[in-house]
């Protein structure tokens, strides 16, 4: 295995909106990370409250004239998206981030630790459990403790790592920033998870939450392993979203077919397929090509969703 380099770098990416309520301890973890050859690049998507002056203030502080770039202002995904292919941002690895969370101090050394036994030449993310927590910082909970294997047949139904937890390096950086911007990105944590693993990446999943990750009323995406989310999911399934969602990741894993292993791009192409046959066909096809979720009440839904063509 190659090292990087002695001394490796990581660039935080952070986007924020509106996010004055918890993005002090957000940035206070940060400069309590146990790894310290980090730096900050902010996207702030048109915030009209006091996250800016926040940011300027933890920036004077901490003598730091990074510049703070300017969201597109077209949802979460496409803002990590824009802040993360901007070419004056360089370093070895690096790491997303919300504005609302809390890292635990080795959050980033644990990450470096396992990029850096990593082929430069191959893409690789590093992702985490998380510690869910209310407005508070109470703790509520945990994520589910998804124990699979972390496979592009597990990748095109389901994202086991939040964007939050993710630290890759360049080649998976690289490999996301191939993406045309005409396609519309459903997230853009799922879409690492595909890319990496489809295109012969690896992908580390950490069974110890590193993550403080905050639920309140205003989080794009929140907990998923309660009932009332898993019944919010299912009627997602039945009004058609999923299956849009998984039309919009088969049009861009399309597009990267020259990236995709000959095996992954297979199982692509029998993916669309299932999706567009009969009921019989569906199952049977589902079941040969052995794509599938991380616990057995999420397998049983995959498999509502392939009788009802929901997939």
């Amino acid at each position: 295995m190659t090292k990087i380099n002695k001394n490796p770098t990581v660039a935080i990416l952070l986007c924020t909106y509106r996010g004055q309520k918890f993005i002090q301890e957000q940035l206070d973890s940060f400069t309590s990370q146990t790894f310290k050859d980090w730096q900050l690049y902010i996207s702030d998507d048109h915030s009209d409250d006091n996250t800016l002056r926040i940011i300027k203030q933890f920036k004077i502080k901490n003598n730091d004239d990074r510049i703070i770039y300017t969201g597109p202002q077209s949802g979460f995904a496409s803002h990590f998206f824009s802040l993360t292919e901007h070419s004056i941002i360089n370093a070895d690895f690096y790491a997303w981030s919300d504005q609302d969370d809390i890292w635990r101090k080795h959050k980033l050394m644990r990450a470096v630790k396992w990029l850096e036994k990593q082929p430069k030449n191959r893409p690789a993310v590093f992702c985490s459990r998380t510690c869910l927590v209310n407005e508070h910082n109470q703790i509520i909970g945990f994520s589910p403790l998804f124990e699979k294997p972390k496979t592009f047949k597990n990748a095109l139904v389901q994202n086991v790592g939040g964007g939050n937890t993710m630290v890759f390096n360049q080649c998976a950086r690289d490999l996301f920033l191939k993406v045309e911007k005409e396609f519309e990105i459903i997230s853009h944590d799922w879409l690492m998870y595909q890319i990496v693993s489809g295109c012969g990446g690896e992908v580390f999943y950490d069974f110890s939450p590193l993550v403080r990750y905050r639920q309140h009323d205003s989080n794009a995406v929140g907990q998923n392993n309660t009932w009332i989310a898993r019944y919010k999911r299912f009627r997602m399934i039945l009004k058609g979203r999923y299956r849009y969602w998984n039309h919009q990741n088969i049009q861009i894993l399309e597009s990267l077919k020259s990236e995709l292993t000959p095996e992954n791009y297979k199982t692509v192409k029998m993916w669309t397929t299932l999706r567009q046959s009969s009921l019989i066909k569906r199952i049977s096809l589902l079941r040969e090509s052995g794509i599938y979720r991380q616990t057995f009440l999420e397998n049983i839904t995959l498999y509502i969703a392939a009788f009802l063509g929901k997939l």
